[in-house]
This record gives C-alpha cells, sequence and structure tokens, in this order.
C-alpha cells in the first residue's frame, strides 16, 4: 500500500514537472533557460531578485545559484546568450552606475507568472 500512495504522488510529481518544462519551453524567450541544468533555478532566481527589488549584478546572480553551478566565465557567456534571446536584460543599477543588473525580459516574467498559478 505505502509503495502505491509512493508511486502515485511520483507520478503526480512528474506530471508537474512535465507541465512546468512544457510552459517554459511555449515561449521563445524562455526556452533558452532549458538548455542549461541550472537555467530553471536561474530563472526563477532572477524573478525573486526583481521581486526584492535587489541590485542583482552578474557575480550576485551567479553565487545565488546553489545546484550545478558552472564555471564563472561559461556563466557569463550563457547570461549573454540569454540577452541576445530576449531572455533576459541588463539595466543600469540605481546604486551604482558601473553596474548592469541582469532582469528577466517581459515576456520571460510573463511566464514565471504562468508557473506561480
Amino acid at each position: 500500500m505505502a509503495n502505491c500512495k509512493l508511486t502515485s504522488r511520483l507520478i503526480n510529481y512528474f506530471k508537474i514537472m512535465d507541465n512546468i518544462i512544457d510552459i517554459i519551453g511555449s515561449e521563445g524567450s524562455t526556452k533558452y533557460f532549458l538548455s542549461k541544468s541550472y537555467g530553471i533555478e536561474l530563472m526563477l532566481l532572477l524573478a525573486e531578485f526583481e521581486k526584492d527589488n535587489a541590485d542583482n549584478g552578474i557575480e550576485d546572480t551567479y553565487e545565488g545559484i546553489k545546484f550545478y553551478r558552472p564555471r564563472r566565465a561559461a556563466f557569463s557567456s550563457f547570461c549573454n546568450d540569454l540577452e541576445e534571446n530576449g531572455s533576459i536584460k541588463y539595466i543600469e543599477s540605481s546604486k551604482k552606475k558601473s553596474k548592469k543588473i541582469i532582469r528577466l525580459s517581459e515576456s520571460s516574467k510573463e511566464i514565471v507568472k504562468q508557473l506561480k498559478r
């Protein structure tokens, strides 16, 4: 009986994850987050930073990744690719003029809103 409950929970979990991946993959700007093992974590981290109005530059964002953190150069390169694909944008920090903070693009923010439902 316990195995049946566990199996049922796992099936539900995989259905939820499949739905999340479908939603992220459905938008051109967010599907690129799926190309890296830390991509979904990065997308959600950027949403949290924006919600908290954090002054997160590339280094702060890199340090925020907990799982499958890449090398720093690879991360920077991936962020540049995400910007080129319209997934994120860099904006000037209000606290330090020489600092660029990372934010999700408008279309990426819309997908994150769908995930929260």
